[in-house]
């Protein structure tokens, strides 16, 4: 939301305020003079995105004032006066334009008269001193607004109407490119969709597609998707980021936000208690289903998962600024959101569903340098508000509005907010965790399943696993791991469960078999490399190497039978019946019974 203000003779004479009527007042300032509602202390924010204008010295310098009843109007104490006037120069017909941050906190700037974007706010004011411009899909600060009652078939209409109607560095977008010429950015849109439909065979927006999971995905791949169908009609501006036509503010983006909207308006993901929980256990146990089958009732859109690794660092978690060159050829740094940060947004804007940061693997990022000042938030207590980075702040500020988890650059985790981790427990590469850290997380062992339960069956097809060595026969896997965990691993003081195998260490190929080749690249080499390799064992015969296993048809083959023998699998009982007066209606002779 903006208010477009005309400088007129009364805001720049002598005098301690400004004086503010019913409209501004109770749209922008949400401040109610007919209702006498009590003072309220608030801050102006001064913009200026021009490096080469004198008012640059000025840019960011806050005004802190109050808003006050005053009869038949509002009105702010003079400070903001005094500054338009001695330090901007400011004259009658100039144009200040305030944007709303939070309920306390405002941007402005000033459109001097000669601006490049003089004659649009002039326009949209359209003869008036007073306009207040409510962004026709207001994402950012309705957070009940539908799509309802939109008109899906007048979307591109809808786009430039949205588009012309939000703040300068937007304006600024659509003068470079397109002229202020509404009819030439409909054109644009229309070969971008035409382009879509050709590489898709479908328009790009239709009814059925609303609410469509898989659009919304489609449409979030090709954002940034330098040989994707839209490439052509972008500005590149780093190797990363190419833009779609119009920057930030791009028609993709648009039509991914309108379906989000659409989409949330019917899906589930109803609130509950919020939670820090770290799954952990031995590789393979399921840790990662187990969080699927916890959110399954929960649609994906409220989603994200990241995977930690030794690369990772605060700025790939939260975000940070990042090189863009525009289309002059000038580079310039923009904080480019990252997942928390973006889920984060997406939470404080949507307070009535529960969203879920889902991260795998927790322990091989470095947990201390990756959530750095976000690591208090994990306390969930509201005494604990943390101060984020200037760039963080900047980019909330202008993403947030009216949320008790965000204000004055003040951050706590919403209690819509989740935040899910896997932990595998016998990873050697991982960083250590320290028990500050590790005390603000609930903690749940997954352990491996050996004996089927009925109700746990129909969730675990790992007891459908089959080994085949094309030995004529099969055999359980998890009659296998069970062996190897229970009668040497687990029975070795210096391995212990961390290093046994999960039920889905391995994923099996057709039909649930798992063939020689995976067997022996995955399962006996992750056996002699990381368990075996420097204990005594009775799994592997003395004096073996691991290039024993190959060439894997002949001695690979071998090798696991033998291996097989020592830890005394057997093969699963065939179900052939022999057919003669002494064993009538018994199974084949050395199969292992069940």
């Amino acid at each position: 939301m903006i208010y477009i203000r005309n400088l007129f003779t009364q805001d720049l004479r002598d005098g301690k305020q400004i004086a503010f009527p019913t409209e501004p007042s109770n749209i922008l300032f949400k401040f109610s003079f007919s209702n006498q509602d009590s003072d309220r202390k608030i801050s102006f924010k001064f913009k200026e995105k021009d490096n080469n204008s004198p008012f640059f010295q000025f840019n960011g310098k806050i005004i802190n004032t109050r808003i006050y009843s005053a009869g038949s109007e509002s009105r702010i104490d003079g400070e903001l006066k005094h500054f338009l006037k001695v330090d901007l120069n400011a004259v009658v017909d100039d144009i200040v334009v305030f944007r709303s941050i939070n309920i306390t906190s405002y941007e402005f700037e000033l459109i001097p008269h000669g601006s490049l974007f003089y004659t649009v706010y002039k326009a949209l004011l359209n003869g008036k001193n007073h306009e207040v411009v409510i962004e026709h899909f207001n994402f950012n600060n309705d957070t009940t607004l539908l799509v309802d009652n939109v008109d899906f078939s007048n979307l591109k209409e809808d786009f430039a109407d949205w588009f012309i109607k939000i703040d300068g560095v937007n304006h600024n977008y659509f003068n470079r490119f397109f002229g202020l010429k509404r009819d030439n950015l409909l054109e644009q849109l229309t070969k971008y969709e035409n382009i879509y439909e050709e590489q898709f065979g479908t328009p790009i927006f239709s009814l059925n597609k609303i609410g469509n999971q898989e659009l919304i995905d489609e449409l979030e791949e090709n954002l940034y998707l330098e040989n994707g169908p839209f490439f052509q009609f972008s500005l590149k501006t780093s190797k990363h980021m190419p833009r779609a036509i119009l920057g930030k503010k791009n028609y993709l983006k648009f039509l991914k936000e309108l379906l989000l909207k659409s989409k949330t308006s019917s899906a589930k993901s109803p609130k509950v208690a919020p939670i820090n929980k770290i799954y952990f256990g031995a590789p393979g146990t399921g840790k990662s289903f187990r969080i699927t089958e916890d959110l399954k009732d929960v649609d994906t859109i409220f989603q994200k998962r990241i995977t930690f690794h030794p690369e990772y660092d605060n700025s790939s978690f939260v975000g940070g600024y990042k090189p863009i060159t525009d289309n002059k050829g000038e580079i310039k740094y923009e904080f480019v959101p990252q997942i928390f940060a973006n889920i984060y947004l997406e939470a404080c804007n949507d307070p009535i569903h529960q969203y879920y940061l889902i991260i795998e693997e927790i322990n091989r990022g470095n947990c201390a340098e990756i959530f750095g000042e976000l690591f208090q938030l994990l306390d969930r207590d509201e005494n604990y508000k943390i101060t984020p980075s200037n760039e963080l702040i900047i980019f909330l500020n202008e993403s947030i509005s009216n949320s008790k988890y965000y204000n004055n650059g003040e951050m706590l985790l919403p209690d819509n907010l989740s935040i899910l981790a896997t932990m595998n427990t016998s990873d050697q590469s991982l960083f250590s965790m320290d028990s500050a850290f590790k005390r603000r997380w609930d903690w749940e062992y997954i352990p491996i399943c050996y004996n089927p339960i009925d109700d746990f069956k129909k969730k675990n097809d790992s007891f459908d696993f089959e080994i085949d060595i094309v030995d004529g026969k099969k055999y359980s896997w998890i009659k296998f791991i069970e062996k190897i965990n229970l009668n040497h691993i687990k029975v070795n003081p210096s391995l212990g469960m961390d290093k046994c195998i999960g039920n889905y260490f391995i994923k099996p190929d057709k039909d649930n078999i798992i063939s020689l080749k995976p067997l022996i690249n995955k399962v006996i080499f992750y056996l002699w490399n990381d368990v075996f390799k420097d204990e005594d064992n009775k799994v592997f015969e003395d004096n073996t190497s691991y290039e024993d296993f190959f060439p894997m048809d002949i001695n690979g083959k071998k090798k696991i039978k033998e291996l097989f023998d020592r830890i005394k699998l057997k093969a699963i009982p065939s179900l052939e019946i022999v057919e003669d007066e002494n064993t009538l209606g018994q199974v084949a002779e050395g199969t292992e019974e069940t």
